[in-house]
């Protein structure tokens, strides 16, 4: 009986996971001057029957982070969107986990490219209100 159940359980719990999904996982900046928008959306979609919360994105302090919201309706797409400020020139790839309360472990996404520039100081994301998500920006979207 506590085989069975335990297989129940995990069958659910991959099932919910699988509901919710990032849209995106990867931007790829290419070459980034001061004049580019050094920011990127990342999208969750929820396909499940049930309510999600983003919990947080863990990142470091040359990176800051905001949400279209935090809280993800059934058959809702809403958005983390990172803004890299590089601290020295050269290529990078940085990952960062994403933690939702559909998912058992973060899922990860990354961004990448070739910083012509070292940022001298800290600037924060745009606010959604100001620059909707997903506007003409190009996006790299790669399968995991």
């Amino acid at each position: 009986m506590e085989k069975i159940l335990t297989v129940l359980f995990s069958f659910f719990l991959l099932s919910a996971v699988a509901q919710v999904s990032l849209v995106t996982s990867q931007m790829d900046f290419g070459t980034l001057t001061r004049a580019d928008e050094n920011f990127a959306d990342f999208g969750i979609q929820n396909k499940s029957n049930k309510q999600v919360i983003i919990f947080r994105v863990e990142v470091p302090k040359n990176v800051d982070v905001t949400f279209s919201s935090k809280t993800i309706e059934p058959g809702e797409t809403e958005f983390v969107r990172l803004r890299y400020n590089p601290s020295k020139e050269g290529s990078f790839k940085e990952k960062f986990d994403v933690f939702t309360s559909a998912w058992s472990v973060p899922q990860q996404i990354t961004l990448k490219g070739e910083s012509t520039f070292a940022a001298d100081r800290f600037m924060p994301c745009p606010d959604f209100s100001d620059d909707p998500a997903g506007s003409l920006r190009p996006f790299s979207i790669s399968a995991r």
